[in-house]
């Protein structure tokens, strides 16, 4: 996390805040974060981000791993019934 300590009586403020997004964690951060960023994407996606001050002074690329999952589960099984047959199902 970038954070501004130049001294004192420099000051500094963040200028801003660049992003991407992927599924293999190498992409080079160069979209302007202005606002919320919705990501829906099955699977392992990758948030990755940067931030710098007014002095120009750039932080390390950060990143934030999302996993997403909308398929729902699947139970298979057998069971005996009384008079010997056998009962399957799959939800």
């Amino acid at each position: 996390m970038l954070s501004c300590n130049d001294g004192p009586g420099v000051g500094c403020k963040i200028n801003g805040t660049i992003y991407c997004i992927d599924s293999s964690n190498s992409c080079n951060p160069n979209t302007t974060y202005v606002s919320r960023v919705d990501i829906s994407a099955e699977g392992t996606s990758y948030f990755r981000f940067r931030s710098n001050d007014t002095l120009d002074n750039q932080e390390s690329i950060n990143n934030v791993t999302i996993k997403i999952d909308t398929i729902n589960p699947a139970i298979s099984y057998n069971s005996n019934t009384d008079n010997g047959g056998v009962v399957s199902r799959t939800t």
